[in-house]
């Protein structure tokens, strides 16, 4: 993917593609992003790029001249697939606009100064307007950062799959589950802790999400069946799901099991059994338990998680990238519940 930025202040634009995962993406040249000051098309020898609104009121307006030649000349080689400016009045960047950009091959984003640039450009050469939030900022130079850094980074994982993968599920699946999932590192958080920071219990391993719900709207229409209850990690109001002795604990496992996976094999199923009855995963309610330990042997024995990790692919995307073929071994045992995909122009969870 390739990507230009306009702007009258290219500063703002040196660090943030120079550090994290954006240094690397063109390090290996997986991205490429090239700052243009817009001041190499200014329209005489002093530099200028801005003037007075026409027709008066307070503040300056980039220049249509500069812009113009400046979106001719870049245009020159290869046509953008989208010509964008950022602006407080354009569509909210979500998701699914963001995969969308990280299809394309070439970008052009051009940032806004003081009170905006000429109309008749955004008439006649921007194709999309986008905005990062219902507020105003000096210049588009902090928003087009934001944007690439989305755009990039969905970009990246595109490109890093492996060669004949069909990817059913969502690059952007996850990118927003991992801004909205919070989960504890090791060792785990003890209950007194859970409850002295007054927060819901912690999600313990993959796939389970914490949900806080801070964003009205952020999970709407998407359910997870699996939510943990502050008392004592119990399921049911009382806890008692928390509480069990030894005799109850493996009994209740079992139930939940065959509850969960009605056509697993018994090769599989045996594994499954003992992970979740496993010391590790004794503070959790069985349900939940049998669910992490399914999801970690499926993906473990029926998957080609080890091997894309064996490759060199980090966890993550090795993760991404098996969520598919564990849905479908899940299918075929008749599994009550999958994991959560969403397909790449937006969807909802099964």
């Amino acid at each position: 993917m390739h990507i230009d930025i306009l702007t009258v202040l290219p500063e703002l634009l040196t660090s943030p593609f120079e550090h994290s995962i954006m240094k690397r993406a063109q390090d290996k040249e997986l991205l490429t992003v090239q700052v243009h000051h817009l001041r190499k098309w200014a329209v005489n020898e002093y530099g200028q790029v801005d003037d007075y609104q026409y027709g008066g009121g307070a503040g300056m307006v980039l220049l249509c001249e500069p812009l113009a030649r400046a979106i001719e000349e870049l245009s020159a080689p290869q046509k953008f697939d989208e010509i964008i400016y950022v602006t407080p009045d354009g569509k909210t960047l979500n998701q699914r606009i963001a995969n969308g950009l990280s299809l394309k091959e070439r970008l052009l984003i051009i940032c806004g100064h003081y009170k905006g640039i000429d109309e008749r450009i955004r008439q006649k050469y921007v194709t999309l307007e986008v905005s990062i939030g219902d507020y105003v900022l000096s210049g588009g130079e902090l928003a087009a950062a934001v944007l690439v850094d989305e755009v990039g980074h969905l970009a990246c994982q595109s490109s890093r799959a492996p060669a004949g993968r069909v990817l059913s599920a969502s690059v952007g699946d996850r990118s927003r589950t991992a801004a909205s999932e919070r989960r504890p590192t090791r060792p785990l958080p003890s209950l007194s802790q859970s409850r002295a920071h007054g927060g819901a219990a912690a999600s313990i391993a993959d796939g389970l999400p914490l949900r806080r719900d801070r964003r009205a709207g952020w999970h709407a229409g998407h359910r997870y069946q699996a939510l943990l209850r502050l008392h004592r990690f119990g399921a049911g109001s009382d806890g008692s799901e928390g509480r069990m002795n030894g005799t109850s604990r493996p009994r209740a496992v079992g139930k939940a099991l065959s509850a969960l996976l009605p056509m697993a094999p018994y090769a599989d199923t045996e594994p499954i059994r003992a992970a979740a009855s496993d010391r590790k995963l004794r503070t959790l309610p069985p349900s939940v338990a049998v669910w992490l330990a399914t999801v970690a042997h499926v993906r473990h024995a029926h998957t080609d998680y080890d091997r894309l990790l064996g490759e060199g692919y980090d966890r993550d995307a090795a993760r991404f990238f098996v969520v598919a073929p564990i849905n479908e071994v899940l299918t075929r045992w008749r599994a009550t519940r999958l994991l959560w995909v969403a397909a790449l122009t937006g969807g909802s969870s099964p």
